[in-house]
């Protein structure tokens, strides 16, 4: 596996105390998949001398074409907040 999701996975374990007062370490799901949407954001903001983070669609008729910020789309879709 790669090592940044290994590390995605670490950062996912939270530390909590529990109503006896005791430290309880457990895996918290939505914040692993927030960390994941978030790394792939990122990743492709640092492309931007690539592309420029945007996506073309190219309409079916040929009329045209549309630009999408595909970071904000992810975010939205997965609902990750800035």
């Amino acid at each position: 596996m790669n090592e940044r999701i290994n590390e995605l996975i670490n950062q996912a374990y939270l530390n909590v105390q529990s109503q006896s007062g005791r430290d309880v370490t457990y895996f918290d799901k939505e914040k692993f998949a927030e960390l994941i949407v978030k790394e792939c954001t990122n990743y492709m903001n640092s492309r931007t001398e690539d592309w420029d983070a945007k996506l073309r669609w190219i309409f079916n008729d040929g009329s045209g074409y549309m630009e999408v910020d595909v970071d904000s789309l992810l975010k939205e879709h997965f609902g990750v907040e800035e």
